[in-house]
């Protein structure tokens, strides 16, 4: 069966074999030197559109991201920020790394999420090396303070909660912020401390709230709710009692790449808490993050596709995507994935699951015949067509679910990045 869909892939989409001849790129002359193509090299930043909002849709400002260049002893060879970094820079023969982060990380900070990367590279004598793409993740954590409503009504002006990590990170949640604060991620250090304090329904309370196994890349959200149960003691000071059979609970959620899990860790008050495991249920349990907001730099339109809703390969016949980009375009990365493996195997075979239709390599012709733009008609276009029609009517012999990640940056460095989701019956 693999081997009939892979012919049909092959003859139905794939019009020419993936390997194109072309003139080679003339090197610059020097002495055991070679240069690598900094414009050529593309950021993909990893499930931004989790990290920045809860859309299909995100804009990251790579300007001011910073690239730094290692030798194979880990020497630093040289840095710019990405919107000053050369197209072309001379290194010596040899192996080399380049490095790449969104700022110098703080120990706490406020909106903020520190993404990195890394590749290596190799420098041949007379030769120009093509990085391609290299993947930046979130690299410290991500932390939401959310107060239920149902709690908000026992509260008054001084309720708060100091969220420390790292041993020296802190940050102080108010029910009014409505920000998301960022811990840097430190090996060894792998606890965060929520602490409440303030007055609830007329007296003066505490809660520490301690999480293990924090790693850098997660979302924990915190929910300070209400829940109802019988205590176990009579309410006295100290105690999280709200009311008669009421008591302040919390809630503590990872956001992950696949969804939201329920973490089970227990509360660790300042004194005994009432009410246990048998507290019953919350009554609001906690929403997603508030979305951020897009940017006009780059606008990514479609009038048969739904960039907010999964699209149905037995119902969608054309595959539209019209790209303005007022800037004009620097990169346009395409990645491709899905649950079925044997799609992803097949589309291995034929062609990369990831690349960049604005330096295509030896792919160039390939992605012509399928229809896509490449090179110089990518590069510094305002206004951009990318057309998946011919795919579409493949992935209904791959049941499962398909997603192509479309990453845009024009030439101010601003990102874009748009997700096509489709499902195959």
């Amino acid at each position: 069966m693999k081997s009939k869909i892979l012919s049909l892939l092959t003859i139905a989409v794939f019009g020419l074999g993936m390997t194109a001849c072309h003139d080679e790129v003339k090197p610059t002359p020097s002495d055991q030197k070679g240069q690598v193509s900094m414009r050529s090299m593309g950021v993909d930043i990893d499930n931004a559109e989790k990290v920045i909002n809860t859309s299909a849709r995100a804009t990251v400002d790579l300007s001011d991201f910073i690239i730094k260049i290692y030798d194979s002893k880990n020497a630093l060879v040289n840095a710019w920020k990405y919107a000053e970094m050369p197209e072309l820079f001379s290194l010596p023969v040899g192996s080399y790394r380049v490095d790449i982060y969104s700022h110098e990380v703080q120990k706490a900070e406020w909106e903020h999420p520190y993404f990195t990367g890394s590749k290596d590279f190799t420098i041949t004598n007379g030769n120009i090396t093509e990085i391609g793409i290299v993947t930046c993740k979130l690299s410290n954590i991500k932390v939401t303070i959310k107060f239920d409503s149902s709690l908000l009504k026992y509260l008054t002006d001084d309720a708060k909660v100091t969220v420390i990590a790292n041993d020296e990170g802190s940050l102080v949640f108010t029910p009014k912020e409505t920000r998301s604060g960022y811990f840097e991620a430190l090996k060894g250090s792998s606890t965060l401390v929520a602490e409440f304090a303030g007055t609830v329904n007329g007296k003066y309370k505490t809660m520490r709230h301690v999480i293990t196994d924090v790693e850098a890349g997660q979302h924990r959200i915190i929910t300070f709710t209400v829940k109802t149960g019988k205590p176990d003691k009579p309410d006295e000071d100290g105690q999280i009692v709200i009311d008669s059979g009421i008591y302040l609970d919390v809630e503590v959620v990872d956001e992950n790449l696949t969804g939201n899990i329920t973490i089970g860790e227990d509360n660790i008050p300042d004194d005994d808490r009432p009410g246990g495991e048998d507290g019953g249920e919350d009554p609001n349990p906690p929403t997603p993050p508030t979305p951020g907001e897009d940017t006009d730099a780059i606008k990514v339109s479609s009038e048969t596709l739904s960039f907010d809703k999964v699209n149905d390969v037995a119902t969608t016949t054309t595959g539209i995507v019209l790209i303005e980009a007022k800037n004009g375009i620097q990169h346009f990365i395409v990645k491709i994935s899905s649950d079925n493996e044997n799609f992803v195997n097949s589309v291995k075979d034929l062609m990369p699951i990831e690349f960049d239709l604005a330096y295509p390599g030896d792919n160039a012709e390939a992605f012509e015949s399928l229809g896509f733009p490449t090179g110089d008609k990518v590069i510094n276009a305002t206004n951009l067509t990318f057309d998946i029609s011919q795919f579409i009517p493949l992935l209904s012999a791959f049941p499962g679910n398909h997603t192509f990640t479309l990453n845009l940056t024009d030439n101010k460095s601003v990102n874009k990045i748009v997700s096509l989701k489709f499902i195959a019956k």
